[in-house]
This record gives structure tokens, sequence and C-alpha cells, in this order.
């Protein structure tokens, strides 16, 4: 790059809107000519401030001057960095890195003043030359008062509503794709994103950008403080990877990372540690000054990616003089950048500022007859006082302005980085100053755009301080112009209220209400009251509390509620005496958002002193239920079993003299109940509205949850019938529908009823739609699908309620039921023949998002699950001595969840260690898996285990002959056969299949034609009913029966196998399909893979050989499905069209 030329963005510090970096020239053209049309200079003739009058031959504004050349500032001396920006950049879009290097992330390090915002702009327009559909979002963040909490998630969000200027010409046509890819991605949850940033809705079609009258009630409320945490996190993620695509490129800047405020640090930590985030560059400016260090080391924590630090210092002396040359149009600058380099170091920012000051005190003048710009060096030396820093230097410059622009410029400054006209008139107005001696306000503003101070389009309301420290100098001027603590407190108070009000008015710009706030907190503090004026305070922080909740702004929240409790001590040494309903309300919210930030001593410190100092059990309620939570999370279930047990007992909802005939009554009872109404009659009932009853059915709900934690089952059981029989008394109310699908699940697991269980998955659904319970759907329907419908329904049925299950857990921010059904919805799509490639890419999915959102609990679910799917597709070589370990973990037989765990861990290498052969291994698994067998009642883990536990003793009781084998091939059957007389419809293959390997394990009395016929029974059952495991598994222990057969089995050998391998692969177990090539070379068999002329030859001598058994085998085990399900049996005769036996008829 040619670092002499001129920049296309002119004057950027002067002109750029911060959201708007786009359109940077054409704003820096419209501010040029508007410069020459203001009446006035803002500036007066103070000599005790260095500055005298402004000289004749250079006058802004002066409508007597002749017609001056703009004075273009360039871009020199950042070719390096602009290089170094243009490397990183290949890695967005490099087609065939690794995902986690599909996207980049640059922390631009300089003091203020030095360019990484120019260099920013000027690095896009290049690149953007190359990619023209390059999206470029932009939000800067703000140093107000307290830059930690003054509005959270200000700039993320005004990063994505910029989205707005990249959507418009010439890229409008690619909004429609946008907004349909989004609404297909996040469905309901954009709704929740809409509301989160109103003006979002804007750009996707959910606005016309006006401020409504009503506010928006968010109705889709999540149950928990951390749910409503993570949903916002799952958005702001899911709009970027919706946005971000290999032909959409997407650079996201954050200016000023240092003031980025806690909850907007989460955000971007989660967005970088996404490493399925693509195509997508994140660039952060911070100061380099060493007191930020500590937010780039939050940033960087944990990150699985490199953050690319690029320095960017001061301007060299010859980029200065190159700088200097251009600028003025003339040659001999060398003398002269000597000079700016002593003054300003090469800051930037600090010489363009020079140049400003240089004009006004006539030191930098315009000679028309040489048409350049010259400057008195001498007095460049010696009338520009030197200046330690930028700040010192303009507030110098701003002691020069006219008294009532200044007063005007000081106070936009409190407002934000940005403003419009009318909202500055607000709040001079609030503090007295309704009218301006000499200029209207627009005058003023004008004339400040016209210095450089302001950034204005023409034709806008919106102002822009040029430079955050051209803000931070006014600011910082404020507290001496106004001349006393009690001014600024009152400022400080009036400014408050007048923002507070006006968000009344503007519903989207939240941001009013936060920052009105911050002011009145700040008033408040400046000077001691008298008591009764810190009850306001204590109020209004309620409220600023109740808002950073409903945005997930938990840290802002806690800050809120907490000054909010300070203030109302202030006002009264006995504040639960005095103002008992503020106090209990303020203490109960700011437990609740500690315990939810993990700051659990905290929260449970003011729950105690909440459950102490509260006067009725009713105001305790909302503490104990927040208490049992944060127990809950901290995995002490014993406590919070104590904690709720406790509680009904004082709501008397619970016996407490609990023995197990109460359990037997209670069955008796909802039996009763059930046989008496149908279930019109039971979705008519009346719904319950009572507060009390509605609080008891919430403690019997989290007392059985504890229960199953602390092996309490019966206890859980006796609670969910407790539940039942309140829908009857007392009407339905939304976590019924959660009672009604366990009560299936106990009735389908204990007594085999899939017919009642069946009819409790419908009333729940019933049940949720009613009440409008959808918050309780993740858990519903995930008890619906895993435990009832999942033996029975068609399997596209229960995928699709594993997907609703995991649709609401995203929606209501409850990312632990969410994706457990996501995990078992891939679980049964493996069990359920589906193809493995996708199951293994989701499972992956599944791991990679609950380490992103710290869900353990499903992690250990899906995680050896995901090992066995990448060993069966070939993704992974299998590591015997890797699988044969012990459990990295201890188990306690106290702790259902541990033992679970321990459970699944054996169950997935069971199934790894038959698949490939390892049939002693496997036999070990089976003894491990024993204690556990009542830890999964599934659908999926039910079968898995008995499927495969019983087909690993067929063969180990074929090779050994132990009559412990022996018994376990008898006692597994016969599960499988009992599985079948429950209901499970779609077991019928797998029955075929064991029932046939059990036969063929068997030392004498082998019909080997009808042995035959069984494995084709059970290859013909799979592939009617879609089951390719099952097929391909079939047709491969088909093969090695024939193998065992001797000689006159080879040709049946071959074709079986041949089947085998192409089913794996059609399933896309291509690991395991290798493994039965290998295997059947080391067996002397060859594979003809695709050979019709093998396929037919030997398919007829089977058909032949075999004609005479099939009638008789197929009506004998028509017969046996017949009498095991209860239903006719499908049509899986032969025939004589070999082609039926194939997975694709």
């Amino acid at each position: 790059m040619d670092g002499s030329r001129v920049s296309p963005l002119n004057h950027l510090l002067h002109v750029r809107t911060h959201d708007n970096i786009n359109n940077t020239t054409t704003v820096a053209q419209k501010t040029q000519s508007h410069r020459m049309s203001l009446p006035t200079s803002i500036y007066t003739d103070d000599s005790s401030s260095g500055f005298s009058s402004v000289s004749d031959s250079y006058q802004f504004g002066n409508s007597t001057s002749r017609n001056l050349p703009p004075l273009n500032t360039c871009f020199v001396g950042r070719e390096n960095e602009l290089k170094e920006l243009g490397e990183i950049f290949k890695y967005v879009l490099d087609k065939h890195a690794p995902n986690h290097e599909k996207s980049a992330v640059v922390i631009l390090e300089g003091y203020s003043g030095s360019g990484k915002t120019e260099l920013v702009s000027n690095f896009f327009l290049n690149i953007k030359t190359k990619n023209p559909a390059l999206c470029l979002l932009t939000g800067k963040f703000d140093n107000l008062l307290d830059a930690a909490s003054t509005d959270s998630f200000s700039a993320m969000f005004a990063a994505l509503t910029s989205l707005k200027q990249h959507f418009s010409e010439p890229n409008g046509s690619e909004l429609k794709t946008f907004q349909e890819d989004l609404e297909e991605t996040l469905g309901e949850e954009l709704k929740i994103l809409v509301q989160l940033i109103p003006r979002l809705g804007d750009i996707l079609g959910d606005g016309d950008g006006n401020d409504s009258d009503d506010e928006s009630e968010n109705t889709l409320q999540p149950e928990t403080l951390e749910n409503g945490r993570n949903r916002l996190r799952h958005l702001f993620l899911t709009f970027f990877k919706t946005l971000a695509s290999e032909t959409r490129p997407v650079v996201l800047f954050l200016d000023d990372i240092q003031w980025m405020d806690d909850g907007s640090t989460d955000l971007l930590h989660a967005l970088l540690a996404d490493e399925s985030q693509n195509h997508l560059m994140v660039i952060g400016s911070v100061r380099g000054e060493d007191k930020y260090a500590d937010r780039l080391d939050s940033l960087n924590k944990g990150l699985n990616r490199k953050i690319h630090k690029v320095p960017v210092g001061d301007l060299s002396l010859e980029s200065i003089e190159t700088f200097l040359s251009t600028t003025l149009r003339r040659e001999d600058t060398k003398s002269l950048s000597e000079i700016f380099f002593k003054k300003t170091h090469g800051n930037v920012f600090h010489m363009k500022q020079m140049l400003e000051i240089m004009m006004h005190k006539g030191i930098l003048t315009f000679d028309f007859a040489q048409y350049q710009w010259i400057c008195d060096e001498k007095k460049a030396n010696t009338g520009i006082p030197n200046a330690d820093n930028v700040a010192e230097l303009l507030i110098r410059d701003i002691k020069s302005i006219q008294p009532d622009i200044r007063k005007s410029l000081m106070y936009a400054a409190h407002i934000r980085i940005k403003f419009d006209l009318k909202l500055l008139e607000v709040v001079l107005k609030a503090n007295g100053v309704d009218k301006i001696a000499n200029l209207s306000l627009k005058e003023q503003l004008d004339s400040a755009a016209k210095a450089m101070i302001l950034q204005h389009e023409e034709g806008s309301k919106m102002y822009t301080f040029s430079h955050d420290r051209i803000l931070e100098a006014f600011r910082e001027s404020l507290p001496a112009d106004l001349g006393s603590n009690e001014e600024l407190a009152s400022f400080r108070l009036a400014t408050g209220r007048a923002l507070v009000e006006e968000s009344k008015l503007r519903k989207r710009d939240s941001w009013l209400f936060f920052v009105g706030t911050k002011h009145l907190n700040e008033g408040y503090s400046i000077e001691p009251r008298s008591p009764e004026n810190y009850l306001p305070q204590a109020q209004h922080n309620l409220e600023a509390g109740k808002r950073a909740i409903e945005r997930s702004a938990l840290k802002d929240a806690s800050r809120y509620l907490q000054t909010g409790l300070d203030a109302l001590k202030r006002v009264s040494e006995t504040p639960w005496e005095s103002h008992y309903d503020l106090i209990l309300e303020l203490s109960q919210r700011l437990a609740e958002v500690l315990s939810s930030l993990g700051s659990f001593t905290q929260g449970d410190e003011m729950s105690g002193e909440i459950l102490q100092k509260a006067t009725s059990l009713s105001d305790k309620l909302p503490t104990y239920s927040s208490l049992a939570n944060s127990l809950g999370r901290r995995e002490q279930h014993e406590e919070a079993y104590s904690l709720c047990k406790d509680v009904l007992y004082q709501l008397d909802a619970f016996p407490k003299h609990f023995v197990a005939p109460k359990i037997a009554s209670a069955l008796f009872n909802v039996k009763k109940l059930m046989k008496k109404h149908t279930n019109t009659q039971i979705l008519k009932l009346p719904i319950m509205t009572d507060k009390e009853h509605l609080i008891k059915t919430q403690f019997l709900t989290e007392f059985g949850l504890r229960a199953f934690y602390t092996n309490r089952l019966p206890i859980t059981l006796f609670c969910i019938l407790l539940q039942i029989q309140m829908c009857f008394k007392s009407g339905l109310f939304p976590r019924a529908g959660q009672s009604f699908a366990a009560y299936g699940m106990i009735i389908a697991d204990t007594f085999g009823d899939f017919v009642g269980a069946s009819r409790m998955a419908e009333i729940s659904r019933g049940v949720l739609k009613v009440t409008k319970g959808v918050f309780m759907e993740p858990i519903a329907l995930f008890t619906v699908a895993a435990f009832i419908e999942a033996w029975n329904a068609p399997r596209n049925e229960v995928l699709d309620l594993l997907q609703g299950a995991m649709s609401s857990g995203i929606l209501f921010g409850d990312f632990e039921n969410a994706f457990r059904a996501r995990g078992v919805k891939n679980i049964y799509a493996y069990v359920a023949g589906y193809g493995l490639p996708k199951i293994e890419e989701s499972a992956e999915e599944v791991c990679r998002l609950c380490k992103q959102f710290e869900v353990e609990a499903i992690l250990v679910m899906v995680s050896p699950f995901h090992l066995m799917l990448e060993c069966l597709v070939g993704k992974r070589i299998v590591d015997w001595e890797f699988i044969g370990k012990t459990p990295p973990f201890t188990t306690n037989d106290k702790d259902p969840s541990a033992t679970y765990r321990l459970y699944l861990f054996y169950l997935y290498r069971l199934q790894l260690a038959y698949y490939f052969g390892e049939f002693e291994l496997a036999g070990e698994f089976i003894d491990k898996l024993e204690p556990y067998y009542k830890t999964d009642t599934t659908f999926t883990g039910t079968t898995m285990r008995v499927f495969f536990s019983g087909l690993a003793s067929f063969a180990l009781m074929r090779k050994t002959r132990k009559k412990k084998y022996k018994k376990r091939s008898k006692r597994f059957l016969s599960d499988m056969e009992k599985m079948m007389q429950r209901g499970g419809r779609n077991l019928l293959q797998k029955f075929l299949l064991m029932k046939a390997e059990y036969t063929a394990s068997q030392s004498k009395n082998i019909n080997e034609s009808e042995q035959k016929v069984m494995y084709d029974e059970a290859i013909r059952a799979a592939s009617r009913a879609g089951f390719t495991n099952d097929a391909a598994l079939a047709n491969e222990l088909a093969g090695f029966f024939c193998l065992r057969r001797g000689d006159e089995g080879a040709d049946d050998a071959g074709w079986y196998l041949n089947r085998a391998k192409d089913t794996y692969d059609e399933w896309g177990a291509h690991g395991k399909s290798q493994h039965v090539n290998e295997k059947s070379r080391g067996m002397a068999v060859n594979l003809f893979a695709g050979d019709s002329r093998y396929d037919s030859k030997v398919s007829s001598r089977r058909i032949n050989n075999q004609s005479n058994a099939v009638a008789k085998w197929t009506h004998g085990s028509q017969d046996l499905i017949k009498h095991v399900t209860g239903v006719e049996a499908p049509d899986i005769s032969l025939g004589t069209d070999s082609s039926r036996l194939s997975v694709n008829a």
C-alpha cells in the first residue's frame, strides 16, 4: 500500500458515525461542504488560555472568505498493520482450514488517538473491494460514570442493529434470504431476540421503527435466571452463526473494549469460544494502558483459538512528514514534522487537533497564489502549548469555546457519545437552560460539527462526538464549570430524572433508563442527604434491577439491587419494620441473582436473613424455592430434599408420617379417578388459580426431583400421585403436564400398561396446552417420547416429540432438558437405524454445546455414545486398551446421577465390543452392567442393553459352552419377548434376530435350512421397517453362521456378508463395514460387492435349498409374533424374489 496516498476516509475521526463506518466517505463530503456555511466560530478571543483571534486569511464559516480547499488529512504509516490484518483475514475465507480456524480474533492495542479505528476502516475498505458481500458490524463501548454497569450489552446490541446498513443497497436482496434463514433457525426464539433488541425489528421485518404506547410483554419468560442468561447467549451465537457464511463473511468491530460491561464480556467470550462460528473476524480495540490487561485476560481464558495482538503505536517521524506533506500540499515539511513529533509524539488524533488549533491561532494559513498551506513554524514551536496527553490539550482547547456552546456540549457529553437534538433539549430544560442567548441549539451543534468536535451528517438529527477523548474532555470539564458538589449533584439528579422520563416515551431506546439510573445514583452519592431523600433511590434501583433481570444482565441487576438496599438502610435503621414490602422484594431478588451468578455464600446469607425477618410463610416461599434451586445446582440434593420437605410440612401438603401403604392408597385413588373420567372430561377441569395451591404443586415437583436424586424413588412416585389428585380437587396446573407423563412412564415400566401409558401421554400434552404450560414442555415431552411413545409410535412421531422438547428447552433457556432431548433423539435415531454420519455430527454438536454451556449432566450421557459412533463410522480407530480401562470417575450408590453415568459408560462400550468381535470384553461389560439394570428404563436404554447383552451372551455361550452364558442367553431372550408382549412393536426385527442367533448358538439339532430362513425373516422385518442397522447385523450374523457350517455354506456366507458390508455402508457405518471385510478375508471368504451375477447365482441356490423349510417356519414365526405382540404379523415371507431381502425394498 502506498502510505502517502490520501485516505478515502477524509477526516475519519471527525466525520465517522460509530455504527456507520461504511458510509464514511459520503459523510465526509457532506461535512466538508457543511463547514463553509456556518455564520460564526465557536471560539472566543481568550488570551488567558493562549488563544488569539482567528487569522483573517482563514476563518471557519466566514461568508466573506474565499472558498478554501478542505484540509484533507491522509492515512499513512500503517502498511505493516494492514498487511498483518489481511493475512489474518485469509483464515476467514480459507475453505480448507479446520472449522475452529475459519474465524479470527484480533486485538488492536494502542493509546487513545493512535488511529485504531481509522486502521479498521481502511482495512475494511481494502477487503471490501475483493469481497463485496462482506458485512461489517460495529459497536462502541462507553465509559459514562461506570463503564462496567452503565448499560449492559449496549455496544453488542448496537453491533447487531448496524446490520441495517449492510442490507441497504447494493445488498438489499440478501435481506429476505437472511430473514428466512434466521426464522428457520430460531423459530419462536426470534420473537425473544426482537424483544431484547427492539430495533432489530426494523431489520427483521417485525417492527416499523416507531415507539409503541404499549409495552410488549415477554410471554416466554424463563423459569430461572440462569436459564435466561443461557438463552441470551444462545440467541447471540445463533444470530452470528446464521449471518456469517462462506459467501457473506462478517467482520465484527468492537471499539474500546477496555470499557466493556460484564454482560458483554460473557457474550463475547462465548462467541470466541464457539468453534462452530465460521467466516467471522472479531476485531477489538483496546487502549494500551496496563490497567486494562485484566479485561483481555478474561477474554482469553479457556479459549481454544489464537488471539492475534496487533500493536498500533504512534507514527514515526518519516510517517509524520508524509502525513503533513500530503495534508498541507507541500514538500518542505521536515522541520515542521520535527515540531509535530516533539509535541504529539506521533499520536494521530493529537496531530489532527494540533492542525485545527494552528488554524484558529492563525499559525496555519492558506496561500492562494501557491495554492498550499503555509505554516509559521516559529509560532508553531512556541505558540502551541506542550501537552503530556491528548486530554490536557483538549481541555485547554475547550476553555476557549463560547460559554453557551461549551455548556451544551458538556451536557451532551453526559448523555452518550451519540445523541440527538431533542434529547439534549430535554436535558438542558431539566437543568434550567431553556433559552440560549445568541444561537439556537441546532446552530450551536452545527458550529461544533464545523469545528470537528462533533460529527453530523446533513439532514440527520443525530450528533456524535468525533472522538472519545473529546467526549471525556467535556465530561471532565463539567465539575469545574458548575463550581460546587451541590451543583454537580443537582445536575446528576435532574439529568437522571429527565432521561428516565424520556425512556417512557422511547421504549425502543432502553439504554435511556439505565443511563438515567446511573446519573441518579451518582447524584445521590455526591453529597449526604436527609434520610427520606434516599427512599426514591431505593425504589428506582429496584425497578432498574428488575429491568436488568429481564434482559439477563444479572451482574448489573446485583449492583442495582444492592444500591437499592444500601439506600433503604439509610432511610431507616429498621427497614424490615418501616419499609417491609420494599426491603423484602429487594432482598429476595438480590438473593436469587447472587445465587444465579454463583455467589452462593452471599446468596445463602441473604436468604438466611429473609427467612429470619419475613413475617409469614407466603413471604418466605419464593426464598425457599430459590434456595432449593441453588442447593440443587451445587448438587447438595440431601439439603435441598430436607428444605422442600420442611416447606411441604408447613404447607400441610405432605404427610409427616409417610409409610408405604400411602403409596398403594394413592395409586388406587388415581386409578379410580382415571377410570371415572374420560380424557375430554379431564381436560375440561377448571384451571387452578389459587396461589397457595400453585405453590404446593411447585414444591411437590421440586421435592419429588430431590427425592429422585437422593434415591428415594417411592417418595418421587408419591409426589406425582399427589399432584394428579390435586388436579381433580383444585384444577389443572402447568406442572401437571409432567405429572401425567411421569405417571404414564411408571405404569408402562412397572405394570407393562402401554395402553394406559399412551393415554397419559395424550392427557399430558393436552394439559400443557390448556394451562399454557409451555415452560414444562421440555421435560414433559421428553418423558412422553423417551419412556412411552418410543415403544410403539412411528419413528418420525417419536423424533418430532423429542425435537419439540429440545426446541421448547432452547426457547426457555432450559438447556439441560433441551440437550437431553437432543441427545436422546440422536440415540433413538441410532437405535432406529437412521443414517449414522448425520447422527454422529449431531452428537458431536451436542457434546460441544454441553461443554460451551457447562451442562455436565448431559455431556456424560452423550460423550460415550459419540465415542462409539466415531468408531462405527470410521472416524476413530478403536483403541481397545482405552476402551477396556476402568471409568475415570467414581460412583456412589446413593447418587442416581453418578450411577447413571457409570451405566452409560459400560453400555456403549458393550456395543462397541460386540460390533467389533471382542466378545470376552463385551462379557465383562455385561457383568459390570448387572447392578444397574433398573437405572435406565427408556426405550433406547432398555433395548440396547437387552439386545446387545443377549447377542454377546449367545456368542460366548457358543464359544465357551459355560452354563453362565447359557443361563444369561435364555434370560435376555425372555426379556426381549416380554418387552414385545408389553407393546414394543418397534422391536420385532430385534426379537427375530435374537431368536435366530440363540437357535444358531445351540450345539445340537440345528436345521441349517430353517436357521437361514430365521435369519432371512429377521432381515426382511428389519428391511421393511427401515431398520438398516438391524438388517446389516442380521446379514452379518447369517453369513458367519454359514461359515461355521463348513465348505457347503461358503457361497451363502459370501452372499450374506456381501449384503452386510453394503448395508453397513448404506447405514454409514464404514468402520464396521471395513471390519466385516477384514474379518471375512481372514476367514478366506471373498466378497463381490455389486456383482449381480454372483448374487443371482447364490440366490437361486439358496431359494431352491430352502423352499421346503420356508413355509413351515414362516407360518410358525407369524403365529409367534401374533402371540407375543397381540397383532397380526406383517408379511415377511421371502417368496421367490431374492431382491426383497434388500434394505431398500
